[in-house]
């Protein structure tokens, strides 16, 4: 079983793959339908939030403002 995961926009498309073949269930910010590249972190937290994903991201300071 794998997880739900919402990756954001820096992520490697290579991580993004490889996550796929081990199963994993991967939406990326990007391809979202209420989502858009440059979207700000707590729009991505919500849209999380709401379709039961975890965040994937790279950003190091992802919540920090909120």
């Amino acid at each position: 079983m794998g997880y739900r995961l919402l990756a954001d926009e820096n992520v490697e498309p290579a991580t993004i793959n490889y996550l796929r073949k081990l199963d994993h269930d991967v939406e990326q910010v990007g391809n979202a339908p209420e989502l858009h590249l440059g979207i700000d972190d707590e729009s991505i937290a919500t849209y999380a939030d709401e379709s039961n994903r975890l965040v994937l991201t790279q950003d190091d300071d992802f919540f920090t403002d909120f």
